[in-house]
This record gives structure tokens, C-alpha cells and sequence, in this order.
């Protein structure tokens, strides 16, 4: 098994509810593959990507290249 891809429960589950959500016209959800192949990131492949950018966290990261005025804020 590939380690940089998985699935997930709640990948799946979303992908059966596409499926199955009949206001979505079965033409595009034969051509909209996007919820297949965005598998999102791993815990393993943030660290990786974070280890070789050097830095300790996403966090970090994030206000190191988000700019503050565009960031989401708790409120």
C-alpha cells in the first residue's frame, strides 16, 4: 500500500452521499471526479512537507505565509 494515500471513512461515506443525492444530475457525478482523487493530507505528508520547509508546525507555517489581515479569526 502506498503510505502518501488512504482513505477514509468519511471520505467514503461522502462519496456514497454523492452517489446517491439525486439533485445532482448523474452526468457530472460520472465527470466530477474531485472528491476521488482529493484524498487530502496525512499527518505523515504535513510533517514531510513541513520538515523539508523547516518549520516546527502548521501554525507556523500558516503565519509565516498567510497575511494576517486575510487569516480567519476565532470570532
Amino acid at each position: 500500500m502506498n503510505n502518501n494515500m488512504f482513505l477514509t471513512k468519511t471520505i467514503l461515506d461522502k462519496q456514497v452521499q454523492i452517489m446517491k443525492n439525486p439533485l445532482i444530475p448523474s452526468d457530472l457525478k460520472q465527470s466530477d471526479a474531485y472528491v476521488y482523487r482529493h484524498l487530502g493530507n496525512s499527518e505523515h505528508s504535513t510533517r514531510k512537507m513541513l520538515d523539508f520547509m523547516k518549520y516546527d508546525s502548521l501554525e507556523t507555517f500558516i503565519k509565516d505565509v498567510v497575511p494576517e489581515k486575510i487569516r480567519l479569526t476565532k470570532d
